[in-house]
């Protein structure tokens, strides 16, 4: 494990898990370490400023080399190891990119009018996030281009900090100590969490199948580490999808003591439907429960709750909006009235049918009906 030191520019590293340290890298010039990352089968990388440096090692014991140069960079923010063998350096003159472990480093272009980028992600097509001044950027190779994802906030003066959990990305930003997430259908980005005493999240980490730790700190007495669950989460097969498209919506629901009622509701165009298990294509007319009277849960929980091998013809174009929640047994199908934090939902984009088809509707579950 290694730790980057301010403001000696020292690199330290531990081999017996914290125990002991000793001195890995002691960079001439430098006054701070300010990011690590190593690549698959690669080097160790490590940004420093105010020079806008980056060193690279092989080996867990072997020598530091400085790599190439990274024109008016003085700082650089983050590094980035990502999946195809390229790395990527966030600094204060944009985003570089090297891959040729170091050897020369190419401007990326971008992000546009924004020049320093805080932290970097890979997403989970090749794509790289950029969280800059408040911003988020996203870099797709097919162009190459920086293509704007977004203002995070309105008063966050950066975006620190990226992660994934279920599949959704998240991001930690600055003054506003909160966390966002890009609102349904492309709509911006929306907060789901604020920290009183902190001013910014300066990082975030997922465990696959686990937690989610949060560092935040920038405010007297508001450093700290704080860990979220997900305690239900909703994962649709696509979020846009046509007449004819297969279609599915997974649940998974962590451990709960409590007695419950699930539901699992479709919101849309022509009314309320319900997943309900036994019924035609899985959904049937209005509110009912998917499962009652269930005896809490000791374990994690994942299942299908949605499978229709085809969007029915006919089905109304728009926005549908599934919902899936647990409230305590007896209690009305309400979100007010959902068990905190086992709630979620999810836009789906169902888009006009192909009129040429063929088309049968008689047996679409996702028509009105008429008494």
């Amino acid at each position: 494990m290694y730790a980057g030191a301010s403001p000696t520019g020292i690199l330290y590293r531990t081999l017996d898990g914290g125990e002991s340290w000793d001195v890995a890298l002691n960079a001439p010039g430098a006054s701070e370490v300010k990011s690590l990352a190593r690549s698959i089968g690669g080097p160790l990388y490590a940004g420093t400023g105010p020079e806008g440096r980056v060193f690279a090692m092989r080996g867990d014991r072997g020598e530091w080399n400085e790599t190439g140069d990274l024109a008016g960079a003085h700082y650089v923010y983050c590094l980035l190891a990502a999946s195809d063998g390229a790395v990527y350096a966030g600094t204060d003159n944009g985003v570089f990119v090297t891959r040729d472990e170091g050897e020369r480093w190419e401007a990326t272009g971008g992000p546009p009018g924004v020049p320093r980028t805080f932290r970097l992600a890979e997403g989970d097509s090749g794509e790289i996030y950029a969280g800059c001044d408040g911003t988020v950027f996203v870099l797709r190779w097919d162009g190459p281009q920086w293509l704007a994802a977004g203002r995070v906030s309105p008063i966050a003066y950066a975006v620190f900090s990226f992660a994934t959990v279920f599949d959704a990305l998240f991001a930690g930003t600055g003054t506003d100590g909160a966390i966002h997430t890009p609102a349904p259908g492309g709509r911006g980005w929306r907060p789901v969490a604020a920290f009183e005493d902190a001013k910014n999240v300066y990082d975030l980490l997922a465990i696959p199948g686990g937690p989610a730790y949060a560092a935040v700190g920038g405010a007297p007495g508001g450093g700290a580490v704080l860990a979220f669950a997900p305690l239900l989460r909703l994962t649709p097969s696509s979020d846009a999808a046509s007449a004819g498209d297969p279609l599915a919506v997974t649940v998974i629901v962590r451990p709960v003591a409590e007695r419950f009622d699930a539901y699992v509701v479709l919101a849309g165009p022509a009314g309320l439907f319900s997943c309900a298990p036994g019924t035609h294509d899985n959904v049937t007319p209005g509110v009912r429960p998917f499962m009652r009277g269930v005896a809490g849960l000791a374990a994690p929980v994942s299942r299908r709750v949605l499978d229709l091998p085809a969007i029915p013809y006919g089905t109304i174009p728009g926005a549908w909006t599934i919902a899936a929640g647990l409230v305590p047994s007896g209690s009305p199908p309400a979100v007010p009235a959902a068990i905190r934090g086992f709630f979620d939902s999810r836009v789906i984009q169902i888009g006009p049918e192909d009129l040429a088809a063929g088309v049968n509707r008689a047996d679409n579950p996702l028509l009105p009906r008429r008494e």
